[in-house]
């Protein structure tokens, strides 16, 4: 055959297949880079092996396959080659998505109208159980019916150390510039990795820092002289004065609470987590020294430290847990009703979105829960919680509560805190020496001004991750990585965390300024100062911070032993001897 034929062949080859197959289909890897709105760039037709009538063809062909596609909804996606992943479908092993992770679908929709793949979302009745029962375990092969998850760091561990999740540190490295893996706090970055034969594998992308965080109505401590609280003792005291009593100016006081808890009984799958509320307390005696001291087992022999500050924290909860309600699920905090309450800081995003729109205040409660809120002929809410000048009093979000005495280990005996005992304590500053933005600077001072408190913000599930199923179709596993690099990216979480959901911040950028995303949202200046400051806090390096158990039966031991026990335990049905 002639060169010139032999060319032409070639020609007339390479146009039909190109033709034929999708705009991502290529003859060498180095054209994968084509952009629908760039028609300079580097495109699928190979232009060195045309003639001219051919290429032009070619690329009539191409621009009208790539304008299928739309990719200029953000910089996310306008980086990627539009149909990069048409014809494919993932299946994706969700949980409680519509209160958990509202924008994940629509995010998903945007992703499939720039890349042609398909994410079919799927509901896990059970977070800890669902996802283990399709990757598989040590005692079963897993049904390996969908290729991704939404799961808890703390039951994870098993599937790690079989080697059953995809681990992500090469895929992490090759998108650098788009997930910006740094601007995660480091602390939420750990809670994905996985040590084994020596290596640190990070098997899931982190999007949650979860901790439990309190807030309060300073409006009733500025009203009634009452000083910030900072101590457990502080919050039995404060949830008993105010139990019972009418807090929200309705004229009733049987259905108003001093305390208002998440978990609690009727939270569904989460009262599994339910003895998590005494451990945050249990950390505060027993773990001095930061996360890797720990408070659940003795250093040394592994035993269990069941001892004086295991039984002083369950004694604090059987004090509180009659005077407390839900905080999450009903609407029993922005309706007024609730003194303080303690719960994941996702649970109070619903009090500060949207301020003008919701907030604290009276509620119609024609169709049960949530009602929008009463408003008088001229608008405006007829009830809200106000500071003495009349000001909008939001609730004040507070650093986690912690203990003036600690357990000294080798006697299991309560020591005052201090420079020694607490290395990672602080001192309690009067309200004077507070910042000027701080509302607490107008409220009384604290009986324990001056002395040092252990603070131990507690990760009670350690928060959500999105994990990958290791024997999954390799090209699936890209476009779901692509999806969880998407969704947990700067360029799209910075506004996204700000709506309603169960996330919270787990970036410096989302919590960088108030304008960029928390003001858009509807949160007000305080609100967000306050916020960004407790999540500061709670996420640095240096903070004294716990996390829960994270080993393979976790669950079991939490819901079946653990919360039975406290159960009885606080409700006085048994004693520490039984």
């Amino acid at each position: 055959m002639k060169a010139a034929t032999m060319k032409a062949a070639i020609a007339m080859a390479t146009l039909s297949t190109v033709m034929a197959t999708a705009a991502t289909t290529t003859i060498d890897s180095t054209h994968r880079t084509l952009q629908s709105n760039a028609p300079d760039s580097t495109t699928t037709c190979p232009t060195s092996l045309l003639d001219e009538s051919t290429v032009d063809a070619c690329l009539t062909w191409q621009k009208s396959e790539s304008s299928k596609y739309n990719c200029t909804a953000d910089s996310y996606l306008s980086s990627l080659t539009p149909g990069k992943y048409a014809g494919l479908t993932a299946n994706y092993l969700s949980f409680n998505t519509e209160q958990a992770f509202p924008h994940f679908p629509e995010r998903a929709e945007m992703l499939t109208r720039c890349t042609g793949g398909t994410i079919i979302f799927s509901e896990a009745s059970d977070i800890a159980v669902d996802p283990i029962t399709d990757i598989g375990s040590a005692d079963a092969v897993g049904a390996e019916i969908y290729d991704a998850y939404v799961m808890i760091y703390s039951f994870t561990r098993e599937a790690s150390s079989l080697g059953l999740l995809e681990t992500l540190n090469e895929r992490i490295r090759e998108n650098t510039v788009n997930l910006q893996y740094e601007d995660m706090f480091p602390k939420v970055r750990n809670m994905g990795e996985y040590r084994k034969d020596g290596k640190t594998n990070i098997d899931l992308l982190m999007a949650d820092g979860d901790f439990f965080t309190p807030v309060i109505r300073i409006d009733l401590l500025e009203r009634d002289g009452l000083p910030m609280p900072h101590t457990w003792d502080d919050l039995v005291e404060i949830a008993r004065f105010y139990n019972g009593t009418d807090l929200n100016d309705d004229g009733e006081s049987h259905d108003d609470w001093g305390f208002c808890i998440y978990p609690r009984t009727g939270s569904g799958f989460n009262d599994a987590w339910i003895p998590e509320l005494m451990y945050s307390t249990w950390a505060t005696t027993d773990q001095t020294r930061g996360i890797q001291e720990g408070f659940l087992f003795d250093e040394e022999t592994l035993d269990p430290n069941i001892g004086t500050g295991f039984e002083k924290a369950m004694n604090y909860w059987k004090d509180l847990w009659p005077l407390s309600a839900d905080a999450c699920i009903t609407s029993t905090f922005v309706e007024g009703r609730c003194a303080i309450g303690i719960a994941p800081p996702g649970c109070w995003k619903s009090v500060f979105v949207n301020t003008d729109e919701g907030g604290v205040a009276w509620r119609d409660r024609t169709n049960g829960d949530w009602g929008p809120v009463l408003r008088d002929e001229n608008g405006e809410a007829l009830w809200r919680p106000t500071f003495k000048d009349g000001t909008y009093a939001e609730p004040y979000r507070l650093k986690p509560l912690g203990s003036l005495e600690v357990i000294d280990r080798e006697t299991d005996t309560l020591v005052e805190c201090g420079p020694n005992t607490c290395p990672k304590g602080e001192k309690i500053k009067p309200s004077n020496e507070l910042p000027e933005d701080d509302r607490a600077n107008r409220l009384v001072d604290s009986p324990h001004v001056g002395k040092w408190i252990n603070r131990v913000p507690f990760y009670w599930s350690g928060g959500y991750g999105q994990g990958i199923r290791k024997s999954a179709n390799s090209e699936v596993k890209d476009f779901m990585f692509e999806f969880f690099s998407y969704v947990n990216s700067p360029i799209t979480s910075v506004d996204d965390i700000v709506m309603p959901s169960w996330l919270d911040d787990w970036r410096y950028s989302q919590l960088a300024s108030y304008e960029q995303n928390y003001q858009k949202g509807g949160w007000n200046y305080d609100s967000w100062n306050e916020h960004q400051r407790v999540m500061k806090y709670a996420l640095s390096n240096d903070v004294n911070s716990a996390l829960t158990l994270q080993l393979p039966g976790v669950l079991l031991y939490s819901r079946d032993v653990m919360l039975d026990q406290f159960q009885k335990y606080v409700s006085g049905e048994s004693d520490m001897e039984t």
